[in-house]
């Protein structure tokens, strides 16, 4: 089986930086795509899509570096969902593309 994401885009916002209790660096990023299509009229239309992402270690390391909001970045990784209970008592999800 095969899970592979490969993405092109913009950051929204500068890499968040995290540091885990057990000393592991983790870089959380929003990344913008926009695809074009024509309507039935023959106009462009515009769909962007955000995405989050999430680097580790030495890949956190380099995205806090060298990467801010509004840089174009190749983003290749597998992706990844999560499940939790809010704080209202709902259950959410997540889904998120793990860098590497």
């Amino acid at each position: 089986m095969v899970n592979r994401v490969i993405l092109v885009g913009r950051l929204t916002r500068d890499p968040e930086i995290v540091v885990s209790p057990k000393g592991l660096t983790i870089a959380k990023l929003r990344l913008a795509t926009n695809s074009y299509s024509k309507d039935d009229d023959g106009n462009r239309q515009e769909d962007v899509q955000y995405h989050s992402l999430v680097a580790f270690d030495r890949l956190a390391s380099i995205c806090q570096e060298f990467l801010t909001r509004g840089k174009l970045i190749y983003a290749e990784g597998r992706l990844r969902s999560h499940e939790w209970d809010g704080k209202d008592g709902l259950r959410r999800y997540t889904t998120e593309v793990v860098m590497d």
